[in-house]
């Protein structure tokens, strides 16, 4: 829970729709850290992507969109 509302990074493309296979890093309780990651959008998020934590699914995927 401590990553909603945080700012990260796609690291391996994230598939449309709610699809697996995706990765963000972003920064949990002062490190670095890689996980899971699920969105919402109908376009691929390609790495390098910025993106904002909106929800956590489990004990370890996250839902992110894109930042505008």
């Amino acid at each position: 829970s401590n990553a909603v509302g945080q700012l990260g990074t796609v690291y391996v493309t994230i598939p449309p729709v709610q699809r697996a296979g995706g990765q963000v890093e972003t920064m949990i309780q002062g490190r670095l850290v890689t996980t899971e990651a699920l969105q919402k959008g109908s376009q691929p998020l390609k790495p390098g992507t910025k993106v904002k934590v909106v929800e956590r699914i489990g004990s370890s995927t996250l839902i992110v969109e894109p930042l505008d």
